[in-house]
């Protein structure tokens, strides 16, 4: 019966629940599939191993294409060493950015060369991890932070 619900209430749902159990709700059915995508809070954890890279970047482009402009509250975003490479995860987060995030929670490994910071929205910005992220110089980066 759930089912029969729209998308937007069944979102609402699942946007009540730990974003983990959120997520899991994909393999419901054919129609939960990529309902958590449109959920205000995004987590995704990129796994560990080499060989599942591709397909995982893969499934991220999917998500945030799905979300068009959708704002996104919530972003967290942790990129494993074998990651996706600097460009796609800049492209992911001028998307996110695009998407008016508020809060943006970065954990990566690698060298990040990001621009996007002129965004007006961000209130809350935590890096994590050992890699680098190269800044442009700029007077206002983060006006609401």
């Amino acid at each position: 019966m759930i089912s029969q619900l729209p998308d937007e209430l069944l979102i609402q749902i699942l946007s009540l629940l730990p974003d983990a159990d959120a997520t899991r709700s994909r393999i419901l059915s054919c129609r939960w599939k990529h309902l958590w995508a449109f959920l205000p809070n995004l987590h995704i954890v990129m796994p560990q191993f080499k060989e599942e890279a591709n397909k995982f970047n893969d499934s991220v482009d999917r998500i945030l294409a799905l979300r068009a402009d959708l704002p996104i509250q919530k972003f967290f975003l942790q990129c494993s060493y074998y990651g996706s490479g600097a460009y796609r995860v800049n492209n992911w987060l001028r998307i996110v950015n695009q998407c008016k995030v508020e809060e943006l929670k970065f954990r990566f490994y690698d060298t990040i060369y990001w621009d996007l910071f002129r965004t007006d929205t961000l209130i809350k910005f935590t890096i994590e991890g050992s890699g680098v992220l190269v800044i442009p110089e700029v007077e206002t980066l983060f006006p609401c932070l």
